[in-house]
């Protein structure tokens, strides 16, 4: 017909429509293409085509083509909903979220654009509005495996781990071989601390799929809140060795060699993750271990003589780090692009997990536990980070540490601070009641400040200095104190965190 009729639509377009079935795509390509030029009035040519070039991996000129397939379609709830699709794939998930919103104005029981919907708005962190989407989507299809599972994620989400466990149940009734949810409900079993449930969870999980690699996270973690490191850490290593790019796993496995008394492991595995999480945007200045000593073995005795005889244990060490380390240690904080996380108080943090977990803080932290051992005893470094706080910003709330032994220095110049007088730290003489939760004595600062008030707590202020510690109680309540500093970059206050131990 073809040879007859060059320019015959009906014709290009269905030999492009066969030669997708024989899975000859580029050829199938070619001719819907010409098909959409010879008649780009008909909408079927353009959801044709598209489908092909979004199979092709070629987004951008799908997505194209549904745009053109919705425009002649505008009351088609089946063109919107591959528009929809297309943008995700490209990555615009707002503009995705909109186009489903409109799939289910011209069609308000769409089960699949319910639950597309239901699983954007939880990947932008709307999770309320997550779950009314997936709880409609339900009431159309009750059985419906995947909407069931993404409902008990979303829960989870909402802190309901209790409603996620019912939720997996219902689609494990329905699919009991599923890996993927036998592990979401692992980890809704841990949020209620049920630890041991929560095993048998990952271990049904990885019994269906050993090449689960979230399964072996998440069993290393729950081994590893246990205090069972050694088999944490293996199941750890299994999980990067199925998935080499396994960002939590790497971040994990560093939190885990901490607490084995391997700190430069630790961080050499915190450093691989960040590099494979922020690529060429992570830029690390510095931050080379000394060949000398990087805590000044100078203050140990007087030091530890203080922590013993202070009620609450603190002590105040001046000079804490040696020369070589406190200009390393600005160095690498003033030039290393690793401050990624922004605070609404006017501070930006740095993890280990962001690229803080140079060679030099491994040396440290190694150093501390050894310097002061009648402080630490047997604690061992659980995590740490670092604060840059604008000019104008408030600082940390009052909150406590979930660990044993707290560790804060400095390390701004005093040429930057314009009120000698403050800048440091304030904590109470009271810890945060052993009952307390997490979110308790670290989120509720109305909470702990009633908490302090009621106990009649003591507030101490320790001003601030550079390369000042202050080493206390993790359980006792602390704040930064209020501060001024000099404009500029260098000038900014920046506070250094370890904690050791368990609380």
């Amino acid at each position: 017909m073809l040879r007859a009729a060059p320019e015959d639509y009906a014709a290009r377009f269905s030999l492009g429509v066969l030669k997708a079935q024989q899975g000859h795509v580029d050829a199938a390509i070619d001719h819907l293409g010409k098909a959409v030029r010879l008649r780009p009035d008909v909408a079927a040519g353009w959801l044709n085509l598209g489908a092909l070039l979004g199979a092709a991996g070629r987004f951008a000129e799908a997505l194209d083509a549904y745009r053109r397939a919705a425009a002649l379609l505008p009351d088609d709830p089946q063109a919107h909903r591959a528009l929809a699709a297309a943008l995700l794939d490209a990555g615009r998930v707002e503009e995705s979220l909109a186009v489903f919103d409109r799939v289910l104005t011209l069609a308000p029981g769409d089960l699949e654009a319910l639950k597309a919907r239901g699983s954007l708005l939880w990947s932008l962190g709307r999770p309320e509005e997550a779950l009314a989407a997936l709880d409609s989507a339900l009431e159309r299809a009750p059985h419906d495996v995947e909407t069931l599972n993404n409902h008990g994620n979303v829960l989870r989400d909402l802190r309901r781990p209790e409603d996620a466990i019912a939720s997996y149940d219902r689609a494990l009734a329905l699919r009991p071989g599923s890996a993927e949810i036998h592990n979401n409900r692992g980890v809704a079993l841990a949020e209620t601390r049920d630890r041991p449930a929560a095993l048998t969870a990952y271990d049904r999980a990885l019994a269906l799929d050993p090449s689960l690699a979230d399964a072996w996270n998440n069993r290393g973690l729950a081994l590893h809140e246990a205090g069972e490191i050694a088999p944490a850490l293996a199941c750890y290593g299994r999980a990067i060795a199925r998935k080499p790019d396994f960002v939590a796993a790497l971040n994990n496995r560093g939190k885990a060699l901490c607490e084995d008394w391997r700190v430069a492991e630790a961080f050499a595995s915190f450093m691989q993750s960040a590099r494979i999480a922020f690529g060429d945007t992570l830029v690390i200045d510095g931050g080379e271990r000394l060949a000398g000593a990087a805590i000044d073995p100078g203050n140990a005795v007087a030091a530890e003589c203080a922590w013993l005889a202070a009620d609450p244990h603190n002590v105040v060490i001046d000079g804490l780090l040696t020369p070589p380390a406190l200009a390393g240690l600005q160095r690498f904080c003033w030039g290393s692009a690793i401050w990624r996380r922004a605070y609404a108080a006017g501070y930006r943090g740095a993890f280990p997990e962001t690229g803080f977990a140079c060679p030099l803080l491994a040396q440290v932290a190694e150093e501390m536990q050894a310097s002061f051992p009648r402080i630490f005893a047997a604690h061992r470094l659980r995590y740490l980070w670092a604060f840059r706080y604008d000019q104008s910003g408030t600082g940390t709330h009052v909150h406590a540490d979930d660990a044993a032994i707290n560790v804060n220095f400095w390390i701004t110049p005093d040429a930057a601070n314009l009120d000698p007088d403050s800048g440091g730290l304030i904590f109470w003489d009271r810890c945060a009641p052993a009952d307390w939760g997490f979110a308790d004595y670290n989120d509720d600062a109305d909470g702990a400040m009633a908490f302090l008030a009621e106990t009649r707590a003591n507030r101490v202020k320790t001003v601030y200095r550079e390369n000042r510690a202050v080493i206390f109680d993790s359980g006792l309540f602390h704040a930064t104190d209020a501060f001024r500093f000099k404009p500029g970059d260098r000038n900014r206050r920046i506070n250094v965190t370890m904690l050791f131990g368990r609380r």
